[in-house]
């Protein structure tokens, strides 16, 4: 009678063993989880910072570019306007030759 109740109690605590340890692996793979999540969130901010950034170097080029196609159009319809009266003050018609 007392070997079978020291066989349950051996049975008994290697189990309690077998559960902490299975409770300590599960605890170690949750951290290692959570530093991966944490590690993706920050990766994440990382990347949304840079996407930001780029958006408004984009803006920034979109406007250069609005303002540069606008100074080359001026100074086209002033340089139209100019070689008019150039040729008008030549009393040379630029169509006839």
């Amino acid at each position: 009678m007392q070997l079978e109740h020291d066989n349950v109690v051996i049975t008994r605590t290697e189990e309690i063993v077998a559960i902490e340890q299975t409770l300590q692996a599960t605890r170690e793979a949750s951290a290692t989880l959570e530093q991966g999540l944490e590690q993706s969130s920050d990766d994440v901010d990382v990347q949304m910072n840079k996407l930001q950034q780029l958006k408004r170097m984009e803006t920034k080029q979109k406007l250069n570019l609005k303002q540069r196609t606008e100074s080359s159009q001026d100074m086209c319809s002033k340089t139209q306007v100019f070689l008019s009266e150039h040729s008008l003050l030549m009393g040379s018609d630029s169509s006839t030759q």
